[in-house]
């Protein structure tokens, strides 16, 4: 609603016990792309298995290596880029957010 018609960057990295398809059907629409990660736990989905998932949908997808591959991809400073998925996903960008101050 705050950006009508206007598309973004998505990083996701989500448990694979979760409805992470209906939750790629809902960003869609929204999405110019994506770039998922691993994150540390043995229940999440691993980064390549969610990109192939997301690919076959009709939107580039990329994985990578976890924060410092994130990191490594780079976005630009003038697109809007959405992190989103696992909250322990979310803990490792604020640990990461923090030491980088």
């Amino acid at each position: 609603e705050l950006y009508p018609g206007e598309k973004f960057h998505f990083v996701l990295a989500v448990m694979a016990d979760k409805d992470y398809e209906e939750m790629i059907e809902v960003l869609l629409p929204l999405a110019k792309d994506f770039v998922t990660l691993n994150i540390e736990s043995q229940r999440a989905l691993q980064a390549k298995d969610l990109a192939e998932c997301i690919s076959k949908k009709g939107i580039s997808a990329k994985a990578v290596e976890g924060i410092e591959g994130l990191i490594k991809h780079g976005f630009s400073e003038n697109e809007k880029t959405i992190a989103l998925g696992s909250l322990y996903f979310v803990g490792d960008l604020k640990k990461s957010y923090n030491s980088h101050k």
